[in-house]
Order: structure tokens, then C-alpha cells, then sequence
């Protein structure tokens, strides 16, 4: 599973700790579209912005240099 793989990743260290972000870093990753509802600070936007970084961070890894490069 792509959030396995991710989660030691330095990106995620505030999202380990709580399953509910766990849970949606994992809905993310699996599902094309995904509506995550919570009342403010409940880390909504910390989970997106950890496996959108992630995901840039392996796009742009050099596993992938040599075939694209999303973001600089």
C-alpha cells in the first residue's frame, strides 16, 4: 500500500500519531476522489499536504528524473 511505503517518510511525522489522519493519508493515496469533513485544526490540510509533498518529492526523485519532472 502506497501509505505504508510513505509513512516513515519525514513528511509525515504530525499525521503518525493520529489514526484518523492515518486513515485519510490512506483514503488519498487509494482513491481517485475523497471528501475529508472535520471541524477546524483537526489536521485536514496537514494529511493533503503531506502526501501531495510526498508524491512530488517521488515524482521528482531520481527513480523519475530521467522520465519527467512534475515540479522543480
Amino acid at each position: 500500500m502506497y501509505v505504508c511505503a510513505c509513512i516513515c517518510s519525514e513528511l509525515f511525522a504530525k499525521v503518525r500519531d493520529d489514526t484518523d489522519q492515518l486513515r485519510a493519508a490512506e483514503l488519498i493515496a487509494c482513491h481517485p476522489v475523497v471528501v475529508l469533513s472535520g471541524k477546524g485544526g483537526c489536521g485536514k490540510t496537514e494529511v493533503v499536504s503531506a502526501v501531495i509533498s510526498y508524491a512530488i518529492s517521488e515524482i521528482n526523485s531520481e527513480k523519475y528524473a530521467s522520465s519527467c519532472s512534475f515540479i522543480s
